[in-house]
């Protein structure tokens, strides 16, 4: 499914013709995004506090002073303040700036890549959602409906126009104008393939150890994104979510079971992930044969059994097994997509069409 249509291409490339333009309308673009951070900020920590986020000003959690306008600017007043609350001098978390600038980064570099038009204003709405996911995921491991869910209907409507907007676009039903173009389609199976796969792994996982190995906000996170860019894209940011889990969480998890000498569960993880990464690496030995599809399956049936022994082994051993939320992992997966998926379909041709 091509995810950037002829629309915003233009756009973009205007803007760099323009330098002059492009820097002023990016500058523009940041500071409304690190305002929009500041307001991600809000949403995440009162979803979290059970608190409405649509109204009441911003104060301090520990004295829980109003905090006034000039102490409430983007980037700015926390430094100025030097991380401390003026009434309480309580310290003010670094996520705060940090979620400032990412969103301002993010928000700029879609801009840069996409130009300005409607499909940028929907891509926001993902990059938003998944930022508050971000934050709620990596301090509670917990996914609000709000931000996963509300990505479906905004995603179909995404997947929708690029294919009923772009004559390129193959179109699986048209009759006047009753079009069902194939992105869209794509993005429906992805919705529900997101549910089946989830299904599937947490009734293993219900099987082996007794618990689910997934969380409901995992699995609608993932039918969000599925919702945008359809099934194959869906199935790389499923599989790409472990990979980017893996490299992230792995290290620490092995760096405890070295200090416990559970060599065992070390040397299932690392066997899971050689597997699990495996098909992208035969891609570039084998492209578009049947060797490729055939050794893929067996590595992903391997990297499979292997993952859940060692998640079953890890459990016996002395504090259980740290949990990493996958949210995290998925969101970052995406946002592959979004930003470099000319350059994925170039490394993975199965990703193309």
């Amino acid at each position: 499914m091509p995810l950037i249509a002829s629309f915003n291409t233009l756009t973009a490339a205007t803007l760099s013709r323009e330098p002059g333009l492009l820097y002023g309308v990016l500058f523009w673009v940041f500071v409304l995004g690190a305002a929009l951070g500041s307001f991600l900020n809000v949403v995440g920590l009162r979803l979290l506090r059970e608190e409405t986020f649509m109204k009441g000003g911003s104060y301090c959690f520990s004295c829980k002073q109003p905090i006034r306008p000039w102490d409430n600017i983007p980037l700015v007043s926390w430094l100025v303040l030097m991380g401390k609350c003026r009434h309480c001098k309580a310290p003010i978390s670094i996520q705060y700036p940090v979620v400032e600038a990412l969103t301002g980064l993010l928000l700029a570099s879609l801009v840069y890549t996409h130009g300005l038009g409607w499909q940028t204003l929907l891509l926001a709405w993902l990059i938003l959602n998944s930022i508050v996911v971000l934050i709620t995921d990596l301090r509670e491991q917990y996914i609000f409906d709000i931000n996963s869910l509300g990505l479906i209907p905004v995603g179909l409507l995404y997947a929708f126009l690029v294919g009923a907007l772009d004559p390129a676009v193959p179109k699986v039903f048209e009759l006047g104008v009753l079009i069902v173009p194939a992105p869209f389609l794509s993005s429906v199976l992805a919705v529900f393939g997101s549910f089946v796969v989830f299904f599937i792994l947490n009734t293993i996982s219900r099987l082996l150890f007794g618990t689910v190995g997934f969380g409901e906000g995992d699995v609608r996170l993932l039918m969000g994104f599925g919702a945008y860019f359809g099934l194959k894209w869906m199935l790389f940011i499923f599989v790409a979510g472990f990979i980017v889990q893996a490299a992230l969480g792995i290290p620490v998890l092995l760096w405890g079971w070295g200090r416990q000498k559970a060599w065992r569960v070390m040397g299932l993880t690392v066997g899971a992930f050689v597997c699990a990464t495996g098909p992208y690496a035969l891609q570039l030995l084998w492209p578009d044969t049947v060797w490729l599809l055939i050794l893929s399956l067996v590595l992903g049936l391997a990297a499979l059994v292997l993952g859940f022994l060692g998640l079953r082994e890890a459990k016996t051993l002395p504090g259980g097994l740290t949990y990493l939320p996958f949210g995290p992992a998925l969101v970052v997966a995406a946002w592959l997509v979004v930003f470099v998926s000319p350059v994925l379909v170039e490394l993975l041709p199965m990703l193309s069409a």
